[in-house]
């Protein structure tokens, strides 16, 4: 962490010139690289420094630190506000002064904003800003500017990243830049305003097309890694090739000119399209170069250990959890077998662990049993629906969270009327103790409807997944009427993200993709 650069800090905390002016500490916060290229760390400096010629005091310190800090952080990731309490702890000031409220926090948590609050309390200090507003902690009326203003800066930050976000997305279903860095084998040429359009880049181009070839030619993702990393190849961070990473390009759909981006926040995914890099021959005979090594028996003895196994990687031991093996006896009979019995799992010299209870299952009679299970998967729609439909289906959370919101905009309008009057001189200890009778009833009103809100959010989202569900078995029963062979069934077992387990008692469990689990 870049420490704090601070200046005129007084030692003692107390001013030897006039007792009589107040002591002050001003601080100076930016949160993102682009305040940083405007230069608002000079625009609120400038402002402070006006600030000192209308209110003249004697200046304690400077808080301002060399990097972005966002003022949605708590407390402890905030430098500036730690350097904040311990000026306060010394009780070395009697004014914290800052362009506006929002450079000092925009945290979203209240138990944050109150433990600024408190740093005020225990300074004895009044917040004053360069519009001139003041907020003393010592009154109630300071309390609830604080609460108000505070909750007003933590809205403003929401909306912020919401803007954003709208507009990230807007871009994204335009078939623009989302945000990140540019995928492998592309760049994104901007012209003005965040359009532009995407291109091939043409070193990382030829790494793509040489990765698929030998993909389509056998070669293992961990030896595809060790040929790029000896040729010096680029690689997407710059630190080299690993398996893991030659396997995320190789199944990803971009280089056939469709970029899948899907946003964390909310979830929703865009497809933009790009300049294909690959043909559609060349991804198919690399997928099945990549099956045809997930389907390779480590024995290698005979030719027949090449034949596809179809749970090879997603069947699992019931007994221990290790993974099952696949294991060809001599009578060219093929098992799975668990890892603990497979004596390749030990090094040499190293004691061999006892095995499990789980033996030998033979391979043709779980795979038979597992492709029923796959079938009825697929077919049987009602199953699926009923795993995917929520237990808990409440009609009224809308009509619950309409209700809220009246509320709420009621509650807002008494607080306004209340302001209104304690402007006009009336009963101002009166409109005192109503605003923080109000301030108690928003803040339970909005976190009830924040729940409501939630819970018909997941209502909606759970509808939606049971339309995209309804589509994806519609496919999927496409795809089951046209397999052929074993090659097939497998690649039908990987696209529902089939995994199963066997026991010792040679029951097997199957889960796929709609979270419905069977048992034979």
């Amino acid at each position: 962490m870049t420490p704090l650069s601070r200046a005129n800090i007084a030692g003692s905390g107390k001013p030897s010139a006039n007792a009589a002016q107040p002591r002050y500490v001003e601080l100076v916060r930016v949160s993102g690289r682009a305040q940083h290229e405007r230069d608002t760390q000079a625009l609120q400096r400038a402002a402070l420094d006006a600030m000192r010629d209308t209110h003249p005091g004697v200046l304690v310190a400077r808080i301002e630190h060399d990097e972005n800090i966002s003022g949605a952080l708590g407390l402890a990731d905030r430098p500036d506000l730690q350097e904040l309490r311990r000026l306060a702890d010394a009780q070395a000031f009697d004014q914290l002064r800052v362009v506006h409220l929002n450079r000092l926090t925009r945290a979203a948590s209240l138990r944050e904003r109150v433990a600024l609050f408190g740093i005020l309390e225990d300074a004895g200090a009044v917040l004053m800003d360069t519009f001139g507003g003041a907020i003393d902690p010592k009154t109630p009326y300071g309390e609830m500017l604080w609460v108000m203003g505070t909750r007003a800066t933590a809205d403003d930050h929401r909306s912020i990243l919401d803007r954003t976000l709208k507009g990230r997305m807007r871009a994204a279903a335009e078939g623009g830049k989302p945000s990140g860095r540019d995928p492998f084998g592309y760049v994104w040429k901007a012209t003005r305003r965040g359009r532009g359009q995407w291109e091939i880049h043409e070193q990382q181009k030829a790494v793509v097309e040489l990765m698929f070839e030998l993909a389509a030619q056998g070669t293992s993702a961990l030896r595809i890694a060790e040929r790029l990393n000896l040729d010096g190849a680029l690689s997407p961070r710059g630190n080299g090739w690993s398996r893991n990473s030659v396997l995320n390009a190789l199944r990803s759909k971009l280089y056939l000119g469709d970029y899948t981006f899907r946003y964390k926040l909310n979830a929703q995914t865009f497809t933009i399209p790009v300049p294909p890099i690959i043909t559609q021959d060349l991804w198919d005979r690399a997928q099945i170069g990549l099956v045809s090594r997930r389907n390779r028996p480590a024995t290698g003895r005979r030719d027949e250990d090449m034949l596809p196994s179809l749970l090879r990687g997603h069947l699992t031991c019931g007994e221990c959890g290790r993974s099952m093996h696949t294991y060809s006896a001599r009578d060219r009979t093929r098992y799975y077998r668990c890892a603990s019995r497979n004596r390749s799992t030990t090094r040499p010299g190293d004691l061999k662990p006892d095995p499990c209870s789980n033996g030998y299952h033979r391979m043709d009679a779980v795979d038979a049993a597992v492709w029923v299970e796959v079938e009825r998967a697929i077919n049987d729609s009602e199953a699926a629906r009923k795993a995917a439909t929520p237990t808990t289906v409440t009609e009224s959370w809308s009509k619950q969270a309409d209700a809220a919101e009246k509320r709420l905009a009621g509650i807002k309008k008494q607080e306004a009327a209340t302001l209104k009057m304690m402007a006009q001189g009336l009963a101002e200890d009166a409109c005192r103790e109503r605003l923080v009778e109000l301030a108690g009833q928003r803040k339970m009103t909005e976190q009830t409807l924040e729940v409501l809100r939630k819970n018909v959010a997941d209502q909606q989202r759970a509808a939606q997944a049971l339309a995209s569900m309804d589509e994806r078995l519609a496919v999927l029963r496409v795809a089951l009427s046209k397999v052929q062979g074993h090659l097939d069934q497998r690649k039908l077992v990987l696209q529902i993200e089939g995994r199963a387990k066997v026991y010792a008692d040679h029951q097997i469990e199957f889960e796929h993709m709609a979270g419905v689990n069977f048992e034979s």
